[in-house]
């Protein structure tokens, strides 16, 4: 199952390439109509013009960001104004098709950027795939059914040349445009749940009683920010946020649980108990041989005691930071279900910042999380080390 999101970004794709569309084939019937009153040659109508440079027109449209970004994108429609010169006199079904799996494919492109800029998700690859074939199927359709109105209306010579090729190539843009859905299409799931069902297996203790408590209040949070009056857009970003917080969460979590196992399998007090029986007896021994294999075992017990330590306040440091955030959730859920019931002010919240209050903190969480697995990494390098150099 798919849902359709962000329809905003679908609203104005169509609505930019409508307008590329009119301007498109307003400028074809105008080369058109000059060209007959001159008595010059003119290879085909106001539709061939669109068929022909419909993709440069409607690519260079959507195109957004910065120059390079821009340039990216329409090199998509120039490659299928560049098939329809290829292939439009001998294939022009096929060329027509081509033309429009790479004008799917810059809106695609386009959009994919559009999330990357906004740090969320990129596009899967079956996005890329659905939109470059919808488009591929929608704009041979509508560029023949743009000729067909084109046709009959002048032949009965009701409307202006130029107006009917304005509507006309409107109308073609408008349909290219919406044909794009297929990269505004997302699976219908819960991410969190699904994290979680694969995470749950690895998770114990108080790490996991954590996660299950911040997931909780996720959920409740969501709950409450459905029955709030949010606008599409910070209903979305809000729910992006919370769904961050959520999975580092679990990822955090999960990445530790071996780690967390082991700890539990070897205490602190353990390890000090062996440290002081090896060295005792150390002091008692006077034989070389039993004394070098001694202190090895010695210094192998130091370099686990402070490996054991570091990870120790790594876990420390991540049981404080999902405490934090599940406390942070926790504000938030209370804020949302003030603001439910209809006292803003009370409430102490903007929805129109909550959600990049909520993507800043999931940010930190990943960060501390990478501090944590700079800890995970560094602990048995520096062990290893010691003992190659014993």
């Amino acid at each position: 199952m798919f849902r359709l999101t962000d329809t905003e970004t679908l609203d104005r794709t169509a609505m930019s390439c409508a307008l590329a569309g009119a301007l498109c084939l307003a400028a074809g019937a105008a080369v058109a109509a000059g060209a007959r009153a001159a008595g010059a040659y003119w290879p085909g109508d106001a539709t061939a013009w669109m068929a022909l440079a419909g993709p440069a027109f409607l690519a260079t449209a959507v195109s957004r960001g910065h120059l390079a970004e821009r340039l990216r994108t329409v090199l998509f429609g120039a490659a299928g104004v560049a098939a329809m010169l290829v292939w439009g006199r001998d294939f022009p079904g096929f060329a027509q098709a081509s033309a429009g799996a790479l004008l799917g494919t810059a809106f695609a492109v386009e959009n994919d950027r559009k999330r990357k800029r906004e740090s969320r998700d990129r596009l899967p690859r079956w996005a890329f795939a659905a939109t470059a074939a919808a488009v591929a199927v929608a704009w041979p359709i509508a560029v023949l059914a743009t000729g067909s109105v084109e046709h009959s209306v002048l032949a009965n010579g009701m409307v202006p040349p130029l107006l009917l090729g304005s509507a006309a190539g409107a109308l073609s843009g408008l349909a290219t445009g919406l044909a794009s859905f297929p990269s505004h299409l997302e699976r219908v799931g819960d991410r969190v749940l699904e994290a979680l069902q694969k995470a749950r297996p690895v998770l114990d203790g108080e790490l996991r009683d954590l996660v299950l408590k911040v997931v909780d209040a996720r959920g409740r949070a969501l709950k409450l920010l459905e029955r709030s009056r949010a606008d599409a857009t910070a209903r979305v970003e809000t729910e992006r946020g919370l769904d961050q917080i959520a999975l580092t969460a679990i990822d955090l979590a999960d990445r530790f649980g071996a780690v967390d196992r082991v700890l539990a399998r070897t205490p602190m007090p353990g390890l000090d108990e062996r440290v002081a029986a090896t060295r005792s007896q150390l002091d008692g021994t006077k034989d070389p041989g039993v004394r070098r294999d001694l202190e090895r075992a010695l210094q192998a017990l130091e370099d686990q005691r402070s490996q054991v330590d570091r990870l120790l306040q790594g876990r420390a440091r991540l049981v404080a930071r999902l405490q934090s955030e599940l406390a942070s959730l926790e504000k938030t859920e209370m804020a949302l279900a003030l603001l439910a019931t209809g006292d803003a002010a009370m409430a102490g919240l903007r929805l129109e910042t909550l959600g990049s209050t909520l993507e800043h903190r999931a940010h930190e969480l990943e960060a501390e999380g990478a501090a944590l697995q700079e800890t995970l990494v560094d602990s048995p390098v520096r062990a290893l080390e010691r003992i190659r150099g014993s």
